[in-house]
């Protein structure tokens, strides 16, 4: 786990939006989606316009 001082700064963090809509799914700090569909090499969010847009995170055990 990293600790909060090692993390880029929110202006260096890409933000997500999603290629059909054009809605912000991710902000740099926040994922701004209800539904989160989370596998074992990806993450994934649905958007409003119900298509699923991929996050870049990783699920780690």
């Amino acid at each position: 786990m990293q600790a909060i001082s090692n993390l880029p700064k929110k202006q260096d963090r890409e933000t997500i939006r999603c290629p059909y809509c054009g809605k912000m799914i991710f902000d740099g700090d926040v994922v701004k989606s209800r539904v989160l569909k989370v596998l074992a090499d990806s993450i994934r969010a649905k958007c409003q316009c119900k298509n699923w847009v991929e996050l870049p995170f990783i699920y780690r055990i």
